[in-house]
Order: C-alpha cells, then structure tokens, then sequence
C-alpha cells in the first residue's frame, strides 16, 4: 500500500496558528522556512514537513521525530529504515507520498499558462508531438512533466538529471536501467500530479487534510 496526503491553500495561516505549527519542527527547519521570502514558499515547505508527521502518525501510530531525518550525497530527504516518503509542492498543492515497500518520488505541478515552446528541449520526439496534437496543449505538458520529475526525485538526483533521460513507454518510465511505475494522482481538474514508484502498484489511499487540521 502507499499513502498519499496531500492538503491545499489559497490564504495565509493565522500568525498564532503558523508559529503554532512552526514550534512543532526541529529549530533547523523552522529557521529553513524562516528564510523563505514569500508566505507561500513558508507555507508549503511547512505543510510539507506537517503532512510527513501526520502520515506516518497515521500509518504507523507512530510519533516521527524530524531530527532523525537524513539527506543522500545528492540531497534526498530519507530516514534510516525501510520507508521511503516524498514530498512536492505547486500553487497551495502540497503532497506527501509514503511507502514500506520501495522506492517513489512524487511531483505535483498547478496548470498555468506557460510558453510552452520554451520546454521542446526536455521532451522527445514522440512526447512533443503527443502534447502538441492535445486538445488541451498545457495539461499533456505538464502531465508529462510531473511524470518525469517524479521519476528523477524517486531516482534520487532530481534535478541534476536531464529531463529527456527519462523515457516513457506504455506508461512506464525507464532510467538508465531502472523501471518505474507510474500512478496518476487525481487530486484537482487544475493540477496534474504522478507517482513514480519502484514496484506496480495497485493500491494507492489517498487522503486530504484541511490546514487547519494538523
């Protein structure tokens, strides 16, 4: 089974209830979210942080201590067991996936008007042709978008990896020597959101928290 929870906003947070909810957080974290210029950037990088605690509270009765939480060479958030979580956020969309079995990434994207031109160099041949022949251009871009984001964040080198490495084929993305499976995310008509996971999965609970809930 993996576990989504996911939350969304379009306010700040009551000043009580952000610090609130910041005091929750090891010092180092609040003082990262601290440094974040825009409400919003705060806002979701917290929810991030508080949907991790609630979902393997929920999961696992089980009380995460965020101290415990570990970073790879290249960056990746991990914690020394045998579950793996991966958290993204876009537009007040914020998503926590969590599961025992392997290895995901998670990557939630809000559809907006882009220039999609701009974006040709990081698909291939047969991916351009299929968002351009759409009959809505944007929600096939950042479908395949979010597809190949969430496969480099399960991979584990995110960024540092060229968006066209990743190839898609059947609905599986391949990596280098790597497959994996692919779960779209229904959350909202106006974001697209996958699931790149290292097994087949079947069973996906998806679960959504008010941010006045946590």
């Amino acid at each position: 089974m993996t576990y989504i929870f996911y939350t969304y906003f379009k306010s700040k947070l009551d000043s009580v209830l952000f610090e609130d909810y910041l005091n929750r957080l090891p010092d180092n974290m609040q003082n990262k979210i601290k440094r974040f210029i825009r409400w919003q950037d705060q806002q979701a990088s917290l929810f991030g942080k508080l949907l991790l605690v609630k979902g393997f509270k929920n999961i696992n009765n089980y009380n995460l201590d965020l101290n415990e939480l570990l970073y790879s060479v290249s960056g990746r958030p991990y914690f020394n067991n045998t579950i793996d979580f991966n958290i993204s956020h876009s537009g007040g969309y914020v998503i926590c996936a969590i599961t025992k079995n392997g290895r995901l990434g998670i990557d939630v994207e809000k559809i907006r008007n882009i220039k999609i031109s701009d974006f040709k160099r990081y698909m291939d041949n047969d991916e351009w042709g299929a968002i351009n022949n759409s009959s809505n251009p944007e929600k096939a871009f950042f479908s395949y978008w979010t597809i190949k984001e969430s496969v480099m964040k399960a991979h584990g080198k995110g960024m540092s990896i060229p968006l066209k490495d990743v190839i898609i084929k059947n609905y599986k993305a391949h990596l280098y020597n790597t497959l994996w499976y692919l779960n779209e995310i229904n959350i909202s008509n106006d974001c697209k959101c996958h699931l790149a996971i290292s097994y087949e999965e079947l069973n996906v609970n998806i679960n959504k928290i008010e941010p006045e809930n946590f």
